[in-house]
């Protein structure tokens, strides 16, 4: 083999690694990629388990405090029309 083609030989070498690592790095991207998307996707999850576990919960809690507040405001506007 003379110098010429074992100099092009070696430039094809390096080529084909180059490829690889380039598909390497693009695979490791794609996981990465996904591996991110599974995660946001589990914690909208939880996220929306929760809500749906605590809403129930905290619904009568809220009417009733809101509840208070308007008798508390009337009792206040009533007040100076009692009766003596």
């Amino acid at each position: 083999m003379d110098l010429k083609s074992e100099t092009q030989a070696r430039a094809i070498r390096a080529a084909e690694v180059q490829v690889v690592w380039v598909q390497d790095l693009a695979e490791q991207a794609a996981e990465d990629q996904a591996a991110v998307h599974r995660r946001s996707a589990r914690g909208l999850e939880l996220a929306t388990t929760a809500a749906r576990l605590w809403f129930p919960v905290w619904l009568p809690v809220l009417r009733a405090k809101s509840l208070v507040g308007v008798a508390s405001r009337q009792k206040k506007s009533f007040s100076g029309f009692s009766v003596r």
